[in-house]
């Protein structure tokens, strides 16, 4: 076999490696991202169309929490926040119509379940441990974008 031949297999060889390598950190990306967002990725994906656009916004989220200075709330400040939470879900997302009325309390009942949700995610408490009577809904995407 003449010299250029030995070339033309081993460029080919190396292109088959650089094409499975690239397959597999595509693949290990993929599945991190689904791993860390879960439910989300395939929101995000469905929403934008294409994965790889999906991946590189997701990506960026990750960036801008991973900048974002994060801490646990103190025990004192932890129960201070419950206790004020449970106080305005009495007055409001138990007992609409006392807190406002008949005019949109629907709409103001369903975005205090919702934020019920997100103010339970950010104090950490487990899933098992959520009041039963709480509509599952996704925090607003605004907040997780501007990392409040």
């Amino acid at each position: 076999m003449p010299w250029w031949a030995w070339m033309l297999v081993g460029i080919a060889v190396l292109g088959l490696i650089a094409l499975v390598g690239w397959s597999t950190y595509r693949r290990r990306r993929s599945d991190r991202l689904r791993q860390a967002f879960g439910p989300e990725y395939d929101r995000v994906v469905s929403t934008t169309g294409d994965q790889r656009g999906a991946e590189s916004e997701l990506e960026s989220r990750q960036k801008r929490r991973a900048r974002l200075d994060i801490r646990p709330l103190s025990v004192a400040a932890r129960g201070r926040y419950a206790e004020a939470w449970r106080d305005a879900q009495g007055r409001f997302v138990d007992s609409p119509s006392d807190a406002v009325g008949e005019a949109e309390t629907e709409d103001l009942r369903q975005a205090m379940v919702h934020y019920r949700t997100l103010f339970e995610v950010l104090l950490g408490i487990p899933e098992g441990e959520r009041p039963p009577d709480r509509t599952e809904e996704r925090p607003d995407e605004r907040l997780r974008e501007t990392g409040t």
